[in-house]
Order: C-alpha cells, then structure tokens, then sequence
C-alpha cells in the first residue's frame, strides 16, 4: 500500500546549485510510514569514492557484493533475521544475529527476461511480472519524498485511497503540473 506519512530532510550541499542547475536535493534522507512498518530512504553524492554500484561481473556470476560498500543495497530487518538485497541482480542473503548466511541466492541483471515478458504479454495479452500499478506504488514514493522537501522538509500525511494529502492544501497542489495550454490532460482520459 501506499505510506501514511513522508518526510523528506535534506539539501543541495555537495554542488551549488549554479554548479550543476540542479534543483534536487544531493543528501536526501527520507521517512516513511505504514500501518505496521517503518522504512527509510538515503541517498547522497559524498560517497562516490567509497561507495560502489553491483559491477555487471557480480551480476552475472555466483558471487555477492560487498554489502558494506554497496550503493544499491537493500537492507530489511526482521525480528530475527535481517536481509541484504541487492537491486538489479545484486542477489540476495539472509543473516542470522551471529551472522550466519541461512538463505542466499545469486542475481543476474534482469533487463533480457524483463523486456521478454513485456512483449510476451503484447501479444498474449497477460498481465506482465511488472504490473504497472506497482509500478505506480513505487513512483509514487520518490514523488513524495521530492514534495516533502520542496514543501520544507515537511512532514506530510497521505491518503493512500484517495492519492491525496491530508490537511495540506499547499501539498495537494503540486500532485499535479500546471500544464501549457497546448499540453493540457483532461480530467478524463
């Protein structure tokens, strides 16, 4: 489901913004919440010497990334094991509180088989393994976290029925652009 609340902190602190035109924040740390969870988002542009992307060769072999030094790491804690997961073919393992792997599986990049199923599914008319409403799930979050920001670092309230903001008039005002004239959407599609 979509989360509760949102809130985004951080800033334009490694380049100014003449440096690059850059209007997103380079240091984001971002909060959100669900009805029995937690999740947090961080990113930043200081980390470029220490802090690696899954190379292709990890991604297409029986190998793991250093977890420690890995960008593209997901880390989700249970209340008994913990998980590292790495995006697009980075794998998967999880630990036990001694550190002891229990499960793992290597990855491989996934864009081949991806784009298969997608055009598999023109022609069969199934539904794809990339269904777009997660799809949507998941923009919808970097959206959020970008309007809390540019709304302040605030915290924000969602109705994830609705896709609107609760109590925020400022908030519900940016959900969508003020198009040119020619570039107009209806309401209706």
């Amino acid at each position: 489901p979509h989360p509760k609340s949102v809130q985004c902190v951080g800033g334009r602190w490694k380049f100014d913004q003449g440096e690059d035109c850059g209007v997103m924040p380079d240091v984001m740390i971002v909060t959100y919440e669900f009805d029995k969870m937690a999740m947090s988002f961080d990113c930043t542009g200081f980390t470029e010497k220490y802090m690696l992307k899954t190379p292709m060769s990890i991604r297409q072999s029986d190998e793991f990334p250093n977890w420690a030094q890995n960008t593209s790491r997901i880390e989700i804690y249970g209340t008994k094991r913990m998980m590292y997961l790495g995006r697009v073919g980075g794998g998967f393992q999880v630990l036990e509180a001694d550190n002891k792997v229990v499960e793992q599986q290597y990855g491989r990049f996934p864009d081949e088989p991806h784009a298969a199923n997608f055009v598999d599914c023109i022609r069969s008319r199934e539904q794809p393994n990339a269904d777009v409403e997660q799809g949507h799930k998941a923009a919808t979050l970097e959206h959020l976290a970008i309007l809390s920001y540019r709304l302040g670092n605030q915290k924000l309230a969602f109705d994830g029925k609705t896709e609107t903001f609760v109590d925020n008039a400022e908030a519900n005002d940016r959900l969508l652009p003020t198009y040119r004239e020619n570039y107009r959407m209806p309401d209706e599609v």
